[in-house]
């Protein structure tokens, strides 16, 4: 149903692979943000979601460009 959670753990592959996975801190940080956010992502529904993530998806690849979150 929520399409943005593939996303980020696919994302999240990428830290793991750097070897920051082994941080519990982290690992607690990824478990309870997802546990919190998944009510917002479930009222919105599917269709809402993409378009969620349709209109998020230009400001995550400045973030990325500008250097300020490198991915895998």
């Amino acid at each position: 149903m929520i399409h943005f959670v593939p996303e980020a753990r696919r994302r999240y592959a990428g830290l793991r692979r750097a070897g920051i996975h082994d941080v519990p801190a982290l690992n607690d940080i990824e478990d309870r943000t997802d546990r919190l956010a998944l009510p917002a992502y479930a009222a919105l529904g599917d269709a809402d979601c993409e378009r969620l993530a349709e209109l998020a998806r230009p400001f995550g690849r400045t973030i990325v460009e500008a250097g300020f979150l490198k991915l895998g």
